[in-house]
């Protein structure tokens, strides 16, 4: 067992420090090498929380919170990619400003072996656990200036760089609209972003973007995740935090553009369903809206997930008579046992079955924790598949 301590002051009162430190989200940010947080269990000020850290294929770390005393310490166990380790971090405040301190005790799997090899790179691993901290010093103060509704926006996605339209602002939310595709530099003239078409996606499972072996290679990926979780497809509208808006590293373009009637009522739905917001709410995410033709009339499923053979979907009650245009998803509704077609909230089904719907690929859509609750049940009672 390898004992490894390094400390950072950072100029942010305690609160603050202790809630980045614990924000999944901002973990590639900071930490060596973490591409992407997912699996999230709930917010890691609170014992038994767990997440999982995507490194590259086939490497991915869980952490699992032991102990939470908040805004004071933090101790938690990561496990994977052939390490054990459980870390403590002490959160000192001193009226603005704040010594974290973290304490982590490393065994290496590997029999005598992966000790020897941990004893000789003994010193490197000090040297990048203090950089972390470093980096984390750097990332907690990190603001940027709010900008205008309508405004266009280039951001960083970790792996190019990406359009962005700035639909509203609020306390804590900034609502943009994700534009098709990507690019390898940062753009100067929105046009050919806004001119791009879509890439085409699999309906059932759009793939996300990755970052390329050139950045993977490097010890921290820049910019947001979330802006590769769409695959280059676009996204009509994203609520985000201001954090994680900082974190894509905005950067404001001369050109504007109006935002559309269309665009202020999704909004407006989204605050009425009190809809997610990624980089706040644990486990939100992206998901693809299918239209499909059931019962000679048309529908939308929501994919949830993939697990093996099974697709999950959310199946709505509203039909239409010919196929919809412009859906609105917060409008969507799951119906009541009083309505003539009742939705279903959560539906393990094979993808043979859903191309018996002649399902077609409509749009990404953010999704809620509270919509995996079915998924979630089912996973653990280990369920069938409808063929």
């Amino acid at each position: 067992m390898g004992r490894y301590q390094a400390s950072v002051r950072v100029d942010v009162p305690v609160e603050r420090a202790f809630q980045v430190f614990s924000d999944a989200s901002r973990f590639p940010q900071w930490q060596a090498m973490a591409l992407r947080t997912f699996d999230q269990t709930g917010p890691l000020d609170r014992a038994d929380s767990s997440v999982r850290i995507d490194h590259g294929p086939k490497m991915v770390r869980t952490l699992t919170v032991l102990e939470a005393d908040p805004p004071s310490s933090l101790r938690y166990r990561q496990t994977g990619m052939g390490f054990d380790d459980i870390t403590t971090v002490t959160f000192d405040g001193d009226g603005d400003s704040t010594t974290v301190t973290m304490s982590a005790d490393l065994r290496v799997a590997g029999g005598p072996v992966g000790r020897m090899l941990e004893r000789l790179s003994r010193g490197s691993t000090d040297k990048e656990i203090q950089a972390e901290l470093e980096r984390f010093a750097e990332v907690v103060p990190r603001t940027v200036a709010v900008p205008d509704v309508g405004a266009l926006v280039t951001a960083d996605s970790g792996g190019g760089f990406r359009l962005l339209k700035v639909l509203a602002t609020e306390e804590d939310v900034i609502h943009l609209a994700l534009y098709p595709g990507t690019d390898r530099e940062r753009p100067t003239d929105p046009r050919p972003a806004l001119e791009r078409q879509a890439p085409s996606v699999d309906p059932v499972e759009p793939r996300r973007l990755d970052p390329s072996i050139r950045h993977t290679a490097s010890k921290i990926v820049p910019g947001s995740p979330l802006l590769r979780l769409d695959g280059g497809a676009g996204v009509p509208h994203l609520a985000v935090t201001r954090d994680a808006y900082a974190d894509m590293r905005p950067e404001v373009l001369s050109e504007t553009l109006g935002v559309w009637a269309i665009e202020h009522r999704e909004i407006e739905s989204w605050r009425a369903a009190d809809g997610p917001v990624l980089g706040r709410d644990p486990g939100a995410g992206l998901a693809a809206l299918l239209t499909v033709k059931v019962d000679g009339s048309y529908g939308v499923i929501k994919i949830l997930r993939k697990d093996g053979q099974a697709v999950h979907v959310r199946m709505y009650a509203d039909r239409w008579e010919t196929r919809p245009y412009d859906i609105d998803p917060w409008s969507l509704r799951l119906g009541t046992v009083h309505d003539p077609v009742m939705g279903i909230g959560h539906l393990p089904i094979s993808r043979a079955a859903i191309a018996e719907w002649d399902p077609r690929f409509e749009r990404l859509v953010m999704i809620g924790p509270t919509e995996l609750e079915g998924y979630r049940l089912w996973r653990d009672a280990a369920g069938g598949v409808f063929r």
